[in-house]
């Protein structure tokens, strides 16, 4: 989907955007220190809309509220190295702790990414491509049974809400691992709705190295996790 701030020339460059919410594995818990050298500082060509300016994307900066590293990191390195030549800007909302309904509309998750993104799209009158929604979350819903038995049909009323909000793109997730009591309901849910084609891209977790909690993805896992839906992404590129 397109959309414009402002009437554009053909020689201003339409910003590539991408929507990214969830829980705590979202913002991420991984170390900087455990980046690979070519993740750690200013991510080329990538920005994330951070106290309410567009800024240089960088782990430890600005990425995470935790000042700590998520998936983003390397989702953003990977876009660049794939297109070298197109900037590339990322609207972040993560808050750990919740379920599903906090991201429905009207719900706080929901209320602060619709104020951030229409806040970011606002800032200059230059053209936007929302290129694509990602989404990291249903740990908290797989701590409950009932939430966790409730989560297919609430995911796609979640997904139906945001590409009516704010584009028929892509939405992409990342499955959940296996790490609460409930939660292979939870991505049983996710696995049947991407199979049913309600949403268009799943990258499994449940293999990927977790810090002592045993609930976050560790910095390389956090890398691993961006590798592997930027992969599904740009299939759609």
């Amino acid at each position: 989907m397109r959309l414009i701030a402002n009437s554009i020339s053909n020689t201003q460059k339409k910003k590539q955007l991408v929507l990214v919410f969830g829980q705590s594995n979202t913002d991420g818990r991984g170390e900087v220190v455990n980046l690979p050298s070519e993740m750690k500082g200013k991510i080329p060509n990538s920005y994330v809309w951070w106290n309410n300016e567009w800024q240089p994307l960088e782990a430890g900066v600005n990425a995470s509220a935790t000042l700590q590293v998520g998936y983003i990191i390397s989702f953003a390195y990977n876009w660049y190295l794939a297109d070298p030549f197109t900037n590339h800007y990322f609207v972040i909302n993560a808050v750990g702790g919740t379920a599903i309904s906090y991201w429905q509309d009207g719900s706080g998750g929901y209320n602060e990414l619709y104020d951030r993104f229409y806040r970011a799209i606002a800032v200059e009158p230059l053209g936007y491509d929302l290129k694509f929604m990602l989404n990291y979350q249903g740990e908290t819903d797989g701590e409950n049974e009932t939430l966790s038995l409730a989560y297919k049909v609430a995911e796609q009323n979640l997904v139906a809400t945001y590409k009516s909000k704010f584009g028929d793109v892509p939405y992409i997730l990342s499955n959940i691992g296996s790490d609460v009591t409930y939660s292979e309901n939870v991505r049983i849910a996710k696995t049947e709705n991407y199979n049913e084609g309600i949403t268009q891209g799943l990258a499994e977790t449940d293999d990927l190295p977790l810090l002592p909690d045993n609930l976050h993805l560790t910095a390389a896992g956090q890398v691993t996790n961006g590798l592997n839906l930027f992969n599904i992404a740009k299939s759609f590129l």
